[in-house]
């Protein structure tokens, strides 16, 4: 047998020293008449081919499965989002907090686009943060913030002066609040509106209107114009109620270190 078929194969099939080795041409020679035997024989050879490289590395085929899988999966999940993505998308999208995407971004182990404004300035592209999911999945250690970067991190230091968040009423006499209180309302008229209340207090009119709106602070006047009296107010500044505020105002916080400093 000769080395090869016939010169002209030698891209179909070379049988040089035995190699056994199949390199299939992508056309047939032009010009020249194949039998259908012939044709029938490549695609056989083409066939086996296949089937004998499935057998031979199948771990490499599932990998490919694997990986078309994952890529159909994390377009699936950023099919919503706009390309480029913000930074909270990209943080809603990747299922993370606010700190860790702050990480990422500012570490660079995720591309972005820093814009320069005040809010919103992130701007990161979709095929980054596609990227950046498919390695998290293997290398998970790789995107680990450094200690210290969480705000409930053991190692991290607590703040040097403690907030104090409400008055305790078994160490506080509320008499002694709402007599400092009246000192600091001794100028201000009998009867309040709400513009009133709310320069004293540090909340917004909004939120003494809704107050008055839901009864706990009682009023004489009702919409369009509250009006409270200076001792109904003193009553609901002493409550529970008020001292149960969760987002406390500025001033309302300065209130407690007052009253915690008198007491001390």
């Amino acid at each position: 047998m000769q080395d090869t078929v016939q010169d002209n194969r030698q891209g179909i099939w070379s049988a040089g020293a035995g190699s056994g080795r199949f390199a299939p041409a992508q056309n047939f020679p032009a010009g020249e008449k194949i039998s259908p035997k012939f044709k029938n024989l490549v695609v056989q050879i083409r066939f086996l081919r296949v089937r004998i490289s499935s057998k031979e590395n199948p771990t490499m085929n599932e990998q490919t499965i694997t990986k078309d899988r994952l890529a159909k999966e994390i377009d699936a999940l950023l099919a919503p989002y706009p390309d480029p993505m913000s930074r909270n998308d990209f943080r809603i999208a990747c299922h993370i907090g606010t700190r860790t995407s702050l990480y990422l971004l500012q570490s660079g182990l995720v591309p972005c686009i820093h814009t320069g404004k005040r809010t919103r300035c992130y701007k990161i592209a979709k095929a980054d943060v596609a990227a950046y999911l498919r390695r998290r999945m293997t290398e998970p250690e790789h995107y680990a913030p450094p200690s210290g970067w969480y705000k409930n991190d053991p190692q991290r230091k607590p703040p040097a002066v403690s907030l104090t968040r409400t008055l305790d009423y078994e160490i506080v006499s509320r008499l002694l609040l709402r007599r400092h209180l009246e000192q600091q309302l001794a100028d201000a008229p009998d009867v309040l509106t709400v513009e009133q209340i709310a320069r004293f207090t540090g909340y917004t009119p909004h939120t003494v209107s809704r107050w008055c709106t839901e009864g706990r602070l009682r009023t004489i006047q009702r919409r369009p114009r509250f009006m409270v009296p200076k001792t109904w107010l003193l009553d609901y500044l002493v409550s529970d109620d008020y001292n149960r505020i969760t987002r406390k105002s500025g001033k309302h916080y300065g209130m407690i270190r007052e009253i915690a400093d008198m007491k001390r």
